[in-house]
């Protein structure tokens, strides 16, 4: 109950302090209206003034945009040497990284990737991981793309694998995972 009565209480008030400033701008215009000469209209060329002398003022203090602080850090990051070797950016050598199968570990190694061989019409891709477990990977890829007139292409991809351990459950959907074995 009292929440409403101050609510309402405040509401009134507001609503007369809302009310009250109207006529006396009317009256302060009509008194502009009669001491301007007929030909200006003070309202319109007061405004314009002050749209003018902010738009001065604003070329007068104009600066170049300053660039967001965190595109500014990607762009550093993109630039940055590790950033460039993680992704084949430095001549198209690189580090490749990943995981050779499932229980290998962690995998790292060096690779070198291009696309730019025969005016764009052939990718080179070699790289060698190896793993945290002694698992190494060989991997040797070419393409040659928009053969005759972009209308074939040709894929060959080899690649050599020597894991040190492999999951094996025994032969069939009858096995146990506590006959595995290593």
């Amino acid at each position: 109950m009292i929440k409403i009565l101050v609510v309402g209480s405040l509401l009134c008030l507001n609503w007369s302090l809302y009310g009250s400033p109207v006529e006396p701008q009317q009256d302060l215009v009509a008194q502009n209206n009669e001491s301007a000469p007929p030909t200006q209209t003070p309202g319109i060329e007061l405004r314009s003034q002050q749209i003018e002398s902010a738009r001065d003022d604003k070329e007068a203090n104009l600066r170049p945009e300053a660039e967001p602080k965190a595109q500014h850090d990607l762009v550093w990051v993109r630039r940055s040497f590790p950033y460039r070797l993680m992704t084949s950016q430095l001549k198209g050598f690189g580090i490749g990284v990943g995981q050779l199968a499932a229980g290998a570990g962690f995998a790292l190694g060096p690779q070198f990737s291009r696309s730019d061989f025969l005016d764009g019409k052939m990718s080179l891709k070699i790289g060698a991981r190896g793993s945290t477990n002694q698992s190494y990977l060989g991997r040797f890829d070419v393409s040659f793309h928009d053969l005759f007139g972009g209308h074939a292409f040709l894929n060959f991809g080899a690649a050599h694998r020597d894991l040190s351990e492999m999951p094996y459950y025994g032969a069939g959907p009858d096995s146990l995972k506590s006959g595995r074995s290593d």
